[in-house]
Protein backbone atom coordinates (compact mmCIF):
# COMPACT_ATOMS: atom_id res chain seq x y z
CA UNK A 1 0.00 0.00 0.00
CA UNK A 2 1.38 3.38 -0.91
CA UNK A 3 2.11 5.98 1.75
CA UNK A 4 -0.69 8.28 0.51
CA UNK A 5 -3.34 5.53 0.65
CA UNK A 6 -2.12 4.52 4.10
CA UNK A 7 -2.32 8.14 5.31
CA UNK A 8 -5.85 8.67 3.89
CA UNK A 9 -7.07 5.40 5.41
CA UNK A 10 -5.60 6.36 8.80
CA UNK A 11 -7.24 9.79 8.73
CA UNK A 12 -10.65 8.36 7.81
CA UNK A 13 -10.44 5.71 10.56
CA UNK A 14 -9.35 8.29 13.14
CA UNK A 15 -12.22 10.66 12.28
CA UNK A 16 -14.77 7.80 12.31
CA UNK A 17 -13.54 6.54 15.70
CA UNK A 18 -13.58 10.07 17.08
CA UNK A 19 -17.20 10.55 16.05
CA UNK A 20 -18.24 7.18 17.50
CA UNK A 21 -16.52 7.73 20.84
CA UNK A 22 -17.59 11.38 21.17
CA UNK A 23 -21.26 10.44 21.60
CA UNK A 24 -22.70 10.98 25.05
CA UNK A 25 -24.57 8.40 27.02
CA UNK A 26 -27.94 7.18 25.72
CA UNK A 27 -30.85 9.07 27.31
CA UNK A 28 -34.52 8.19 27.21
CA UNK A 29 -36.94 10.72 28.66
CA UNK A 30 -40.58 11.66 28.71
CA UNK A 31 -41.96 15.20 28.99
CA UNK A 32 -45.54 16.13 29.68
CA UNK A 33 -47.24 19.48 29.71
CA UNK A 34 -49.21 19.90 31.92
CA UNK A 35 -49.48 16.90 34.28
CA UNK A 36 -52.72 18.18 35.83
CA UNK A 37 -55.45 19.29 33.43
CA UNK A 38 -59.08 20.27 33.40
CA UNK A 39 -61.63 18.02 31.72
CA UNK A 40 -62.33 18.80 28.02
CA UNK A 41 -58.74 20.04 27.56
CA UNK A 42 -55.82 18.18 26.05
CA UNK A 43 -52.15 17.82 26.91
CA UNK A 44 -48.91 17.08 25.10
CA UNK A 45 -46.70 14.11 25.91
CA UNK A 46 -43.31 13.67 24.24
CA UNK A 47 -40.98 10.67 24.33
CA UNK A 48 -37.35 11.39 23.43
CA UNK A 49 -34.35 9.16 22.70
CA UNK A 50 -30.95 10.88 22.64
CA UNK A 51 -27.62 9.61 21.28
CA UNK A 52 -28.95 6.33 19.92
CA UNK A 53 -31.03 4.91 17.10
CA UNK A 54 -33.88 2.54 17.73
CA UNK A 55 -37.48 1.48 17.25
CA UNK A 56 -40.22 3.21 19.25
CA UNK A 57 -42.89 1.11 21.00
CA UNK A 58 -45.81 3.38 21.95
CA UNK A 59 -47.88 2.69 25.06
CA UNK A 60 -51.61 2.07 25.07
CA UNK A 61 -53.51 5.28 25.81
CA UNK A 62 -56.58 3.47 27.17
CA UNK A 63 -58.05 6.40 29.15
CA UNK A 64 -57.36 9.05 26.52
CA UNK A 65 -58.39 9.95 22.98
CA UNK A 66 -55.52 10.70 20.62
CA UNK A 67 -56.09 14.18 19.18
CA UNK A 68 -52.84 14.06 17.18
CA UNK A 69 -49.92 11.68 16.93
CA UNK A 70 -47.57 10.10 16.75
CA UNK A 71 -45.74 13.20 15.56
CA UNK A 72 -42.12 12.27 14.87
CA UNK A 73 -39.10 14.53 14.73
CA UNK A 74 -35.42 13.67 14.52
CA UNK A 75 -32.16 15.56 14.36
CA UNK A 76 -28.47 14.86 13.99
CA UNK A 77 -25.87 17.46 14.80
CA UNK A 78 -22.08 17.54 14.78
CA UNK A 79 -20.60 20.48 16.66
CA UNK A 80 -16.84 20.80 17.14
CA UNK A 81 -16.42 17.12 16.30
CA UNK A 82 -19.02 15.96 18.84
CA UNK A 83 -22.11 14.33 17.37
CA UNK A 84 -25.55 13.91 18.86
CA UNK A 85 -28.76 12.36 17.60
CA UNK A 86 -32.29 12.95 18.90
CA UNK A 87 -35.55 11.19 18.05
CA UNK A 88 -38.82 12.49 19.52
CA UNK A 89 -42.38 11.22 19.35
CA UNK A 90 -45.21 13.41 20.62
CA UNK A 91 -48.93 12.92 21.13
CA UNK A 92 -51.75 15.31 21.91
CA UNK A 93 -54.14 13.46 24.24
CA UNK A 94 -57.58 14.30 25.60
CA UNK A 95 -58.94 12.50 28.68
CA UNK A 96 -62.27 10.68 28.49
CA UNK A 97 -63.21 11.35 32.13
CA UNK A 98 -61.98 12.99 35.34
CA UNK A 99 -59.70 11.06 37.72
CA UNK A 100 -56.10 9.95 38.18
CA UNK A 101 -54.63 7.94 35.31
CA UNK A 102 -51.30 6.35 34.46
CA UNK A 103 -49.43 6.10 31.19
CA UNK A 104 -47.36 2.95 30.88
CA UNK A 105 -43.60 3.08 30.24
CA UNK A 106 -42.43 3.50 26.66
CA UNK A 107 -39.74 1.23 25.25
CA UNK A 108 -37.09 2.02 22.67
CA UNK A 109 -35.49 -1.06 21.08
CA UNK A 110 -31.97 0.04 20.22
CA UNK A 111 -29.98 -1.15 17.21
CA UNK A 112 -27.46 -2.88 19.49
CA UNK A 113 -30.26 -5.25 20.70
CA UNK A 114 -30.72 -3.52 24.05
CA UNK A 115 -33.93 -1.99 25.39
CA UNK A 116 -34.35 1.31 27.22
CA UNK A 117 -37.61 2.54 28.75
CA UNK A 118 -39.17 5.55 30.46
CA UNK A 119 -40.85 5.72 33.84
CA UNK A 120 -44.67 5.44 34.07
CA UNK A 121 -46.48 8.78 34.36
CA UNK A 122 -49.37 9.93 36.50
CA UNK A 123 -51.93 12.33 34.99
CA UNK A 124 -54.57 14.05 37.11
CA UNK A 125 -57.74 15.17 35.33
CA UNK A 126 -59.94 17.59 37.28
CA UNK A 127 -63.63 18.35 36.67
CA UNK A 128 -64.24 21.49 34.60
CA UNK A 129 -67.64 22.91 35.56
CA UNK A 130 -66.83 26.36 34.08
CA UNK A 131 -65.74 24.89 30.73
CA UNK A 132 -62.36 26.64 30.73
CA UNK A 133 -60.10 25.82 27.78
CA UNK A 134 -56.36 26.10 28.35
CA UNK A 135 -54.04 25.45 25.43
CA UNK A 136 -50.94 23.42 26.35
CA UNK A 137 -47.44 24.42 25.36
CA UNK A 138 -45.48 22.08 23.13
CA UNK A 139 -42.36 20.72 24.93
CA UNK A 140 -40.09 22.28 22.30
CA UNK A 141 -41.82 25.63 21.87
CA UNK A 142 -40.18 28.89 22.80
CA UNK A 143 -42.45 31.21 24.80
CA UNK A 144 -43.42 34.29 22.86
CA UNK A 145 -42.86 32.79 19.43
CA UNK A 146 -45.34 32.03 16.62
CA UNK A 147 -49.01 31.74 17.57
CA UNK A 148 -48.25 31.73 21.32
CA UNK A 149 -47.55 35.45 20.97
CA UNK A 150 -51.03 36.09 19.56
CA UNK A 151 -52.92 34.06 22.15
CA UNK A 152 -50.83 34.87 25.25
CA UNK A 153 -48.18 32.87 27.02
CA UNK A 154 -48.39 29.08 26.72
CA UNK A 155 -50.41 27.35 29.41
CA UNK A 156 -52.71 30.32 30.01
CA UNK A 157 -56.23 30.91 28.85
CA UNK A 158 -56.63 32.21 25.34
CA UNK A 159 -56.72 35.96 24.99
CA UNK A 160 -58.80 37.17 22.05
CA UNK A 161 -56.71 38.54 19.22
CA UNK A 162 -57.08 42.27 18.63
CA UNK A 163 -58.71 43.21 15.39
CA UNK A 164 -56.24 44.15 12.71
CA UNK A 165 -56.27 47.67 11.41
CA UNK A 166 -56.86 47.96 7.72
CA UNK A 167 -54.05 49.67 5.90
CA UNK A 168 -54.78 52.50 3.57
CA UNK A 169 -53.48 52.07 0.07
CA UNK A 170 -50.70 54.45 -0.79
CA UNK A 171 -50.41 56.16 -4.09
CA UNK A 172 -47.09 55.62 -5.78
CA UNK A 173 -45.71 58.33 -8.02
CA UNK A 174 -42.87 57.56 -10.39
CA UNK A 175 -40.62 60.36 -11.63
Amino acid sequence: MSKLKWFITSVICTVAMGILYSQDEVVCKVEINPDTILMDNYFVIQFTLENAKGRFDAPEFNDFDIVSGPNKSSSISIINGESSRTMAYSYYLKPREAGIFYIDPVRFYLDNDSVIETEPLEIEVLPNPEGRIIEPRSPNSIPGMSRDWIFGWPGQERIPQKQKRTKKKRKVYKF
